[in-house]
């Protein structure tokens, strides 16, 4: 009541107090009625019509109108986070677009424009927070959706105030993929801008590494002095400033605590423990170790480990602790090599350096509710996978980064043919520097590289999407009984974490090293292509075919989904009260809160 007070006469006041919200978004529809003259009106109370006044003639407080008057704030709508919050903006295309109903949308501004108004200010005024966290995620869609999950969970599980720090390209990028954008409205998103880069078409390299990412990648270094100013400001507003970053991104948070003494850093790993293990393994001559691991000799391209060389000096100094998205009942062992063999040598006079293994990140917004909008209609290949049997379709996707060519996409497509499973099949071009820039044709489309009259042939079996798919929801449905992938982190991490077998087709990077994980050590998939070594060469519709047929109409494939399943309930309880990565969860919290 008090902000109420502050904010209206007692009239209005009074009126904003009496308003229920609608029991729906569509509720809100019943008050508008199409006249003769073609316009709507709204038949509503002459209060109700005063206080819609005072919102679209600029006298209530949105984010917009806050700027005019000199009040610091963010600009980006607190509904949606994708434009600036104006009363137009509210109106028309978020209430258009039915994330909230009118008076939702109008009542709302009210407790959340207020808090904008007294918080933001002035400096001096504000309550000072006892802890904030500034996420720095790395420049890729994988790297920026787990530090995106680790920020919900933090800021909305936690009530920790958390900032997330990236460029204005990529900020939108990972808004706009995200399952759960009602959360990004407790994220604090700074975007930043990086010089102009070249954002090529993917192409087949020698390694399948995707060189076309690299000049976004090297965009990164900028963000070191839009960074250091964002810190240099918010320092002021908390006892302790919480830096998580990417390891990827050491470079750009060198000077953190040089500007903010009470600054504590903490280096994020988006990849395995195993893939760690195997770089530390050959790096300090340990070869004898897991020799089932394969080598990462051949696994990144040359301009890529100049960038990584980059981050090196940085990677070791002045750090806080280490955080995994892993989890001990997978990945155990090779967490224990790590905290030997590297971790004691981060800091030789810090013998608490610390390690939290806190994944799998996307049941850990399960188990907290932190879930999307029930209420959204449903993709149409969620219907699709509605009406099939349990366990029997195959879903297929290689991730955002892998290029496959035309003759490899038509020997997949034969072979699925031929071993007459249902499946789901995601075929979209590897992601370019810029996904937003359509210059060079359509993007995330390929719908001349199929044989001709697949297809139809196929029609009912099965199901080829090229656009963007809600990945944990198709992994989740019980219809679907098996991955091919190609076995990124994330991929890997949710299909174990949902109970869900693999059909592990490694391309670079980590994704060799993931694949043994899963096929060697946990014994959940099977290899479709070569795990390690030479993976250059074509895989035959032949056996594809054959890989296919031994997960999901074998009794092969029946052992290895039981064992996936169990897996999954293992993982799964991980991160329940009382699992071992939900303590190391909470271990974190209460020691950056302490």
């Amino acid at each position: 009541m008090e902000v109420l007070n502050d904010l209206f006469e007692a009239r209005d006041r009074d009126l904003v107090v009496s308003i229920e919200l609608g029991k729906s978004v569509l509720s809100d529809a019943w008050y508008w009625n199409k006249e003769s003259t073609g316009f709507y009106t709204l038949d509503i109370p002459p209060k109700v019509q005063h206080f819609l006044w005072r919102a679209v003639s600029g006298c209530l407080s949105t984010k917009v109108q806050l700027n005019t008057k000199h009040v610091n704030v963010d600009l980006m709508c607190s509904f949606c986070n994708m434009a600036m919050e104006s009363i137009f903006h509210i109106l028309s295309i978020v209430v258009m677009h039915g994330l909230v109903g009118i008076f939702q949308a109008l009542i709302r501004l009210v407790p959340l424009m207020a808090s904008s108004s007294s918080s933001s200010s002035s400096s001096s005024s504000s309550k000072q927070h006892s802890v904030i966290v500034l996420m720095v995620p790395f420049l890729a869609q994988s790297h920026l959706n787990q530090l995106l999950q680790l920020s919900h969970v933090v800021s909305s599980s936690y009530d920790i105030p958390v900032h997330y720090i990236s460029s204005s390209l990529h900020n939108s990028q990972v808004k706009s993929r995200s399952p759960t954008p009602n959360l990004a409205t407790r994220i604090h998103f700074h975007d930043f801008p990086t010089p102009h880069f070249l954002s090529p078409q993917p192409t087949k390299t020698p390694n399948n590494f995707p060189n076309h990412l690299i000049p976004s990648f090297q965009a990164s270094i900028q963000l070191r002095k839009p960074f250091s100013e964002l810190l240099t400001k918010l320092k002021t507003t908390a006892e302790r400033v919480v830096v998580i970053h990417d390891l990827m991104m050491s470079y750009v948070v060198q000077d953190s605590i040089f500007i903010a003494p009470n600054s504590e850093v903490y280096v994020f790993h988006c990849v395995s423990a195993i893939s760690r293990v195997a770089f530390i393994r050959d790096a300090i001559g340990e070869s004898s170790f897991e020799p089932k691991i394969p080598s990462p000799d051949g696994t990144l391209d040359p301009s890529f480990e100049a960038f990584i060389e980059k981050q090196v000096p940085f990677m070791k100094a002045n750090k806080s602790g280490h955080l995994y998205n892993s989890c001990r009942v997978v990945e155990g062992d090779f967490l224990d090599f790590i905290s030997e063999k590297e971790v004691g040598n981060y800091n030789d006079d810090d013998d608490d350096m610390k390690i939290w293994v806190i994944g799998p990140l996307d049941t850990v917004t399960v188990f907290f509710n932190i879930n999307g909008d029930s209420s959204l209609d449903k993709d149409y290949y969620l219907d699709w996978l509605d009406k099939q049997r349990p366990n029997s379709v195959l879903y297929i996707s290689f991730g955002t980064t892998t290029f496959l060519e035309t003759k490899q996409i038509e020997e997949i497509a034969i072979g699925l043919e031929k071993s007459g499973v249902n499946f789901i099949w995601v075929l979209r071009d590897a992601d370019k520097g810029d996904i937003f820039n359509e210059e060079e044709g359509i993007r995330g489309k390929r719908s001349d590289q199929l044989p001709k009259g697949f297809e139809e042939r196929v029609k009912g079996m099965g199901m080829v999407v090229r656009e963007w798919v809600s990945q944990l929801e198709i992994l989740g449905h019980p219809s679907t009984g098996g991955f091919m992938s190609h076995c990124g982190w994330n991929s890997c991490f949710e299909s174990m974490s949902l109970g869900v077998p693999l059909l592990a087709w490694p391309m670079h990077s980590d994704q060799p090293m993931n694949a043994a994980l899963v096929t060697e050590f946990v014994k959940v998939g099977l290899g479709v292509g070569e795990l390690g070594g030479n993976r250059d060469g074509l895989v035959s519709c032949c056996v594809i075919e054959n890989v296919v047929k031994r997960l999901m109409c074998s009794d092969e494939g029946d052992e290895i989904r039981k064992r996936a399943e169990k897996l999954g309930v293992e993982l799964r309880k991980a991160t329940a009260e009382g699992g071992v990565s939900r303590m190391e969860l909470d271990s974190f919290i209460s020691h950056i809160t302490r």
